[in-house]
């Protein structure tokens, strides 16, 4: 049994009841179902179909896609495409610490490209969202820096891991295959 909750906006002072139906008393058309995970999309796929085939095997799956948009992802696997890049800078002479802050500085600069933008995205439309805010303030200062602070320091971590990596390796491998 649930208790009252607010339903069409979260500043209700006087919270209603809710009824809640499984979803084949009430004839749902499509789910969507989205999960995060360490593990390989196809082992996560083909585990999902077989967990949903157990509870209903009459029920059509389709447009199972993996998801590949997390900070973290995008600027590792870009920093690994320049492995090679970054073999031959430190073959030529390039420090370490040169091509360390060198990849770290252009992967800060996307991110803050993208987190200013959704700074700004975000700020504006707080502002059409007061109603729906409970005990927030539209452009507290507070939520914002950590919106921001937190995926900043995910790129630089995202920037700086797989650097080292490619700098662990010597660079007459690079130079070998170029």
């Amino acid at each position: 049994m649930a208790g009252n909750v607010k339903t069409s906006n979260l500043a209700e002072k006087n919270p209603v009841g809710e009824v809640f139906f499984p979803y084949r008393q009430i004839g749902v058309h499509s789910v969507h179902f989205v999960a995060q995970t360490d593990r390989e999309a196809a082992w996560i796929i083909s585990a999902v179909r077989q967990l949903v085939a157990q509870a209903d095997p009459e029920l059509a799956i389709f447009d199972v896609l993996p998801l590949a948009v997390e900070i973290y992802g995008v600027l590792a696997y870009s920093v690994t495409q320049r492995t090679r890049e970054i073999e031959i800078r430190t073959a030529l002479g390039a420090s370490p610490q040169d091509v360390l802050a060198m990849i770290i500085v252009q992967g800060l600069r996307v991110s803050f490209i993208g987190l200013a933008g959704g700074a700004i995205v975000a700020f504006l439309l707080t502002r059409f969202m007061t109603a729906m805010l409970y005990d927030v303030k539209p452009a507290n200062p507070g939520i914002f820096g950590v919106i921001t602070l937190v995926p900043g320091v995910v790129a630089i971590l995202a920037s700086l891991i797989p650097s080292l990596r490619a700098l662990r390796i010597h660079p007459s491998t690079a130079l070998r295959y170029e």
